[in-house]
């Protein structure tokens, strides 16, 4: 079977206001997470063992901030995990915070054959930075990204529109300066307000002011603008690309495809096609995943994707075409002209209309389930 690997590495050295994400404070660490390294190995032995998995064509190692475990620790887990997995490997990704790099941990991750590094900027401005309660000032943040300038390693930047004091400036000055490091892909999320968070709790006492919804969303098109002007494509809602620098990882993901979850909170699914049925393992915890589930799922996830959903594959599953489900749907779609002609695929407008596209969908399977 094959099966994508995600692995979670939990420590930060402090959490963002901002967020929702399982993680602690490094400060509990080094005991810990050496401990944490071996429960790791122990537990992805017994998901590749149990699930009969002998192809691994992506692993993705994110956080929390996995470069907190330095050098020394992430050459050990390289190890294992090349001892471990199949030898068909395509991509590694390895998310970091900047504050943590340093020429060991880049060194190692070259030599471990790390394809990806995902660099978690968010935003340059300092004042914006404070007040999401985000660790790290720009001035030390751009000498370490000085340190990528000679790796031939793939350089990945996560930013947020929407954060507090954000502005068209500040966005511009953040794309402008990343794009020296001549990145392959930038992800650019819109932020989310998560209940439960430091940042929800200051926004609700207004201790913090946030750009309103409106204000966020032209920050966040603005910043697409000027990624689109640089000649990154959009492949997925929130991800952007250099040609051919398309995550495969995250792709899997998109398309519903098998992938392994190792860690505190890591969530893996994997699919029967021919059974048409599933399961999502996460923390020794296992949901039978049904055929509506499964079919319901893949369509959300699948319009998030320039691609599309993999007709081939949904075929397989589901027995019949994605038209036979929801025609209604497709057609209305494409008569607004969000969807590509000839094809089930959204055009790139069509993208930022995935959650009203799957909410149609969803009516419509109900209907057909009705009848």
């Amino acid at each position: 079977m094959t099966a994508s690997l995600y692995i979670h590495i939990p420590f930060c050295v402090k959490k963002c206001d901002y967020c929702a994400f399982v993680s602690g404070e490094e400060s509990k660490a080094p005991q810990n997470m050496d401990e944490y390294l071996f429960f790791l190995y122990d537990e992805l032995k017994k998901q590749l063992d149990f699930f009969k998995v002998d192809s691994v064509p992506s692993v993705y190692i994110g956080g929390g901030t996995p470069t907190l475990l330095g050098a020394k620790r992430l050459e050990a887990l390289f190890c294992f995990l090349h001892k471990k997995l199949p030898p068909d490997l395509r991509e590694i990704t390895l998310e970091a915070n900047p504050e943590s790099l340093d020429g060991e941990i880049i060194s190692v991750c070259e030599a471990a054959g790390v394809t990806r590094l995902s660099v978690g900027i968010q935003s340059l401005n300092g004042r914006s930075r404070k007040l999401a309660g985000r660790s790290g000032e720009p001035e030390e943040i751009i000498k370490k990204l000085n340190l990528l300038l000679k790796t031939k390693i793939d350089i990945c930047f996560d930013l947020i529109s929407g954060l507090p004091q954000q502005d068209f400036d500040s966005i511009y000055f953040d794309i402008q300066k990343l794009l020296c490091y001549n990145p392959a892909h930038i992800s650019l999320y819109e932020l989310i307000l998560e209940e439960g968070t430091a940042l929800f709790r200051k926004t609700r006492e207004k201790k913090i002011t946030l750009p309103t919804v409106e204000e966020r969303e032209a920050l966040w098109f603005y910043a697409a603008s000027l990624l689109h002007e640089a000649g990154f494509e959009q492949y997925e809602v929130s991800a952007f690309a250099r040609a051919e620098k398309f995550c495969i990882h995250n792709i899997r993901y998109w398309q519903m495809q098998n992938w392994l979850g190792v860690g505190r909170s890591a969530s893996g699914t994997i699919i029967d096609d021919e059974a048409c049925a599933g399961v999502r393992v996460c923390d020794g915890k296992v949901e039978k995943l049904g055929r509506e589930t499964l079919l319901k799922e893949t369509i959300m996830m699948g319009f998030r994707c320039i691609k599309g959903i993999d007709e081939a594959l949904f075929k397989k599953r589901f027995k019949q075409p994605l038209s036979f489900y929801i025609p209604k749907t497709l057609a209305a779609w494409r008569a607004k002209g969000f969807l590509q002609s000839g094809n089930t695929a959204p055009k790139q407008s069509g993208l930022l209309w995935v959650n009203a596209i799957a909410r149609d969908a969803f009516n419509e399977l109900s209907a057909l389930s009705n009848k």
